[in-house]
C-alpha cells in the first residue's frame, strides 16, 4: 500500500550529513512506491510562537509564516507527524524551537 511520506530536513547546512540522509530516505520511499515530498526548513521562515492564543479564538495561526503550511502538509501524511524527521545534532544548531511551534500547529 502506498503511503503519503514528508520528509523534513531541519539542518541548516546545504549539503549537510541530515540532508544526505533525507535525500536517501527519500529515495528508499520512492522506490517503496510511497508519494514522497522533501521540505527544507534551511529557506522557510519560521516564527516562534507568541502566545496570543489567536489559534485557541480563530481556528488557526495568525503568524504569517511557513509554519502553517508545513503543519498542514504534517498532517496530511500517513503515519507519525514526528517520525524521520531529519534534524542537525550539533549544539548551537537545534531546530527544537521550530518544532514545538509546529507541534502546536498539528495538534489543533
Amino acid at each position: 500500500m502506498n503511503k503519503k511520506v514528508l520528509i523534513v530536513s531541519a539542518s541548516f547546512r546545504k549539503n549537510s550529513n541530515s540532508e544526505m540522509l533525507a535525500k536517501a530516505f527519500e529515495k528508499g520511499a520512492l522506490e517503496s512506491g510511497n508519494e514522497v515530498e522533501v521540505i527544507s526548513l534551511r529557506d522557510k521562515s519560521i516564527s516562534f510562537c507568541h502566545g496570543c492564543f489567536a489559534c485557541l479564538k480563530l481556528g488557526k495561526c495568525v503568524i504569517g509564516d511557513n509554519a502553517v503550511e508545513i503543519a498542514e502538509k504534517m498532517k496530511n501524511t500517513d503515519g507519525g507527524r514526528w517520525r524521520n524527521v531529519m534534524r542537525p545534532a550539533k549544539s548551537g544548531q537545534s531546530a527544537f524551537p521550530i518544532f514545538i511551534r509546529i507541534g502546536w500547529l498539528t495538534s489543533a
